[in-house]
């Protein structure tokens, strides 16, 4: 895994050749068997994600923010890319401003964990989502400076800090090549389908 892209193909593609020999059509068959392969590993590497973090619903495919490259049959490989920009904080935040009264933001970055940021406040931005609309979670630089866990700030902005919580680029990193050992396995099996649907 280089660089948040998780890459099938390669030594997996080699190995299918010396299993299946001089197959008529067999890069069709191995181009399918790999997106099929990317596929369930996408499905697999949002199951880890939103296990480590609390990503919102349909956050990671709905936007694609992890995303499959998919194969064809003049290139045998599939890249799994993940986002790398930092997440607005207020993507975790478990309740929501009220127009004209203070809130305090709760956030739940780790999923079960919420925490109350009594030092930050919701921040109406100049951009927005669909999600949070045009609202940030932002602290103050001397009170930034002082909390521990705050998490990673982007910018500052007249003497406000706005938060972030981790890319998914960065929590896919830390997991997929735990989470996906048996992608090996996992083509062999799927190029197995493949040459039975083509000679069934």
């Amino acid at each position: 895994m280089k660089g948040g892209a998780f890459h099938i193909g390669s030594d997996d593609i080699r190995a299918l050749r010396e299993l299946s020999g001089a197959l008529d059509g067999i890069d069709g068959m191995i181009s399918a068997a790999i997106n099929r392969t990317a596929d369930w590993a996408q499905r697999e590497a949002v199951e880890m994600i939103e296990s480590k973090v609390a990503f919102p619903a349909n956050y990671l495919v709905g936007e694609q923010r992890l995303r499959v490259y998919s194969s064809l049959p003049s290139r045998l490989s599939a890249v799994i890319t993940a986002r790398f920009r930092s997440t607005q904080l207020s993507r975790f935040a478990t309740n929501l401003p009220v127009a004209g009264k203070r809130v305090t933001p709760r956030v739940q970055v780790s999923p079960g964990r919420d925490s109350e940021m009594r030092s930050a406040f919701f921040m109406k931005l100049k951009r927005g989502t669909a999600m949070t609309g045009n609202v940030g979670i932002a602290m103050r630089e001397e009170a930034y400076d002082k909390y521990a866990g705050a998490g990673w700030s982007g910018y500052s902005w007249e003497g406000v800090k706005i938060l972030y919580g981790p890319s998914v680029s960065q929590v896919f990193s830390s997991y997929a090549s735990d989470s996906l050992t048996d992608i090996g396995k996992r083509l062999v099996l799927e190029f197995n389908e493949e040459v039975k649907r083509k000679f069934s």
